[in-house]
């Protein structure tokens, strides 16, 4: 599938994933917007990339080592669609440098000016994301990641290690 821009995520490592797919799936089916609950949970590192390949970030990231996230408490935010947002707040001062990193030295287009570094549990229906959000489970649940993924325009993705190493392309 096309997209207007390319983007660079880390996909959560399966046991912090498992835990938030768990903390999800306390959503009930009633509840949720067509977009549903996220099967693939991952944080953003930076959307509004212009370029189709992922040469300039691999070269943004060299030398940037492993990043540590650690989460927090669930909240919510208005979807730009027709409902809110369920998510995981996320900390790690080593996931803002990557940001900044990426930010200084490739071409893009700021969507969001503001970073800030979120899990996306579910997508509700409009009104109902404040008596999904104040969850503490997920609080102090931590990993750190070895690589991010660039998703380029064209849906095609590749698994950059962060130290700069391209690792493998992977699927449309």
């Amino acid at each position: 599938m096309a997209h207007k821009f390319s983007s660079t995520q880390i996909n959560l490592p399966d046991e912090l994933a498992k835990h938030v797919k768990a903390e999800a799936a306390k959503i009930p089916d009633w509840a949720l917007a067509p977009e549903g609950r996220e099967t693939e949970p991952h944080v953003t590192v930076k959307y509004g990339i212009h370029s189709n390949s992922p040469a300039e970030t691999r070269n943004a990231i060299a030398g940037h080592g492993k990043v540590k996230i650690r989460l927090g408490r669930t909240s919510h935010f208005p979807d730009s669609g027709d409902g809110d947002v369920i998510k995981a707040e996320v900390h790690s001062p080593s996931l803002h440098r990557l940001n900044k990193k990426i930010n200084d030295a490739v071409p893009h287009t700021d969507t969001h000016p503001d970073y800030k570094p979120h899990v996306t549990l579910a997508y509700v229906k409009r009104g109902l994301g404040r008596k999904f959000s104040g969850s503490d489970a997920l609080i102090g649940k931590e990993a750190s990641a070895d690589h991010i993924v660039f998703s380029a325009k064209n849906g095609t993705k590749t698994k950059l290690r962060l130290g700069g190493v391209l690792a493998s392309r992977y699927g449309k």
